[in-house]
């Protein structure tokens, strides 16, 4: 019993420093001007770990000592910084001006050929998707990807919009798609903060 409790408590101890390794990290992102960058995604290397920068540009993750941060995003230069010690990271990016970045939807990340799919898969280029000089891009996509329901919320100039793909398959009754943009998975409504030229491929 005794050499069970030594066991536990040494499991514990061990899980506690483990913890107590990883801590939060907060910062901001803006361009080589100084104004925040909205929307900016800040990933770990090697790792699935990542969140999007808010309006302010302001980001907040949890990481270890010594990992990598890469701040990325559309219209961004990749940028990549070693974490160390701190606690507080504000980066300054480069924009791009002349090349356009990709918002890329894939299945958990991973890209393969079409043909190696079981489903069926669409890309609408960034001619596609300016045909009709949409404001939002999600309205953009009506009438181009096959299963794909868009429903307006109201009519004004930006409208706020709900996006389905074939039908309604949840018994939470969030039916909405799932938006991956730089491998960040983010709500739907980030998309129509998106200019439509900046996107590259949907």
């Amino acid at each position: 019993m005794r050499k069970f409790l030594m066991l536990f408590a040494m499991l514990m101890l061990s899980g506690v420093l483990a913890f107590a390794q990883t801590r939060v990290v907060t910062g901001t992102v803006t361009d080589d001007k100084g104004a925040p960058i909205e929307g900016a995604s800040v990933r770990v290397r090697g790792s699935r770990t990542g969140v999007a920068a808010d309006a302010a540009g302001n980001f907040k993750i949890s990481v270890s000592p010594g990992a990598t941060l890469i701040f990325s995003g559309v219209g961004l230069t990749p940028k990549e910084v070693v974490v160390g010690n701190l606690t507080t990271l504000n980066v300054s990016v480069v924009r791009s001006g002349t090349e356009l970045a990709g918002v890329v939807v894939t299945t958990l990340g991973i890209k393969r050929q079409a043909r190696e799919l079981g489903y069926s898969t669409t890309t609408i280029s960034n001619s596609e998707l300016n045909q009709a000089k949409p404001v939002n891009p999600v309205t953009g996509l009506i009438g181009k990807v096959s299963g794909l329901e868009i429903q307006t919320a109201d009519n004004s100039v930006n409208p706020q919009v709900r996006v389905t793909l074939r039908g309604n398959r949840s018994i939470l009754g969030n039916n909405q798609a799932l938006v991956i943009v730089d491998g960040i998975q983010v709500d739907n409504s980030y998309l129509a903060r998106l200019n439509p030229n900046d996107i590259e491929t949907f």
